[in-house]
């Protein structure tokens, strides 16, 4: 049976694709600082870390060490800047190599002036979406403008200061999404789960991959079942991904209920720059719907709102308990 497995070439590489996977994943989040693997998997803006953030980052670890009241084993970390709308972190503490933590540019604007001078082209902050036209922000108004701070390509010397000031984030939303990526970086679910899930679409997939290659031969079965237990492997990882996000978030607020505020504003900052854009034509449409959504993510910010909304209407629910000693 072994030498008959030997050389069966189609069940091999079938089976490869789990370890295949899974390396190519591990490899994303722990070697990130080789410049022939970065310039394939690796995605950074070329804008410099601002020095804000990084104090940012300090003083929200000695935040929740105290809150918590434990130490950070290992906080070996790097920071970097995305053209995107949402913070990726890669790695975690548990690992020698550290984590790096990737920040949106939109995130680290403080101001509309700052925004029109730097940015007279809003789409430029979100490159990877790779959106065509132009937003000019010189038309939006302030208030609108610091609600979004994304979009699709706007001239930002168009956009009014209203506009603005509704996409620029507010401090308390700031401290919510880098508790988040810090939350994020503590765990190592994030790498052993999708591992754990590719491996087992593969290895579940194989009798059938037996089956059909006695019926339509080694190769072709290699890949319909291949595609098949891929396809069914990434619906499965996606809505983990979708649940992962939501308890993160409510982890964050029962570990701290003043993050709430935070999270709330975060969020109506993310959907009013997805107006936006929406509104602006061109590809935005395609990308972001009426509400503000960015369709391009794995779950939409107004299913987090209902979610954090939820979270509050339950807490409020709650009897309250006086504890005396007697």
């Amino acid at each position: 049976m072994a030498k008959n497995f030997l050389r069966n070439y189609p069940a091999q590489l079938y089976l490869s694709l789990a370890p295949a996977g899974i390396s190519l994943y591990l490899v994303s989040h722990n070697i990130r600082n080789y410049d022939i693997l970065n310039k394939v998997m690796v995605w950074r803006s070329k804008e410099p870390v601002p020095d804000s953030l990084i104090e940012t980052l300090d003083t929200e670890f000695t935040t929740m060490a105290t809150q918590k009241k434990k130490r950070f084993r290992n906080v070996n970390f790097t920071v970097s800047l995305i053209d995107n709308l949402e913070a990726r972190t890669y790695g975690s503490f548990h690992l020698e190599t550290g984590v790096e933590f990737q920040v949106p540019v939109i995130s680290t604007i403080k101001s509309v002036d700052e925004l029109k001078t730097r940015y007279p082209n809003l789409l430029n902050l979100v490159k990877e979406l790779k959106l065509k036209g132009s937003v000019d922000t010189s038309s939006l108004s302030e208030k609108d403008l610091k609600h979004i701070l994304l979009t699709e390509p706007v001239d930002t010397s168009s956009l009014s200061e209203k506009d603005i000031k509704h996409i620029l984030l507010t401090e308390r939303a700031r401290q919510f999404f880098i508790r988040r990526e810090i939350t994020i970086a503590e765990s190592i679910s994030h790498l052993v789960v999708p591992s754990i899930i590719g491996g087992c679409g593969v290895f579940f997939g194989y009798p059938i991959f037996k089956t059909a290659a006695s019926v339509i031969g080694g190769y072709p079965a290699l890949f319909v079942v291949g595609t098949i237990a891929l396809f069914c492997t990434y619906y499965i990882v996606t809505t983990e991904v979708r649940s992962r996000i939501i308890a993160t978030d409510r982890r964050i607020l029962l570990e701290d209920e003043a993050m709430v505020q935070g999270a709330v504003e975060y969020l109506h900052s993310r959907l009013a720059f997805g107006k936006l854009v929406h509104q602006n034509g061109n590809d935005g449409s395609k990308y972001f719907d009426h509400e503000g959504n960015c369709l391009k993510q794995n779950i939409k910010y107004t299913e987090r709102l209902k979610q954090i909304q939820q979270f509050t209407a339950d807490e409020q629910k709650k009897p309250s308990i006086n504890v005396r000693a007697l």
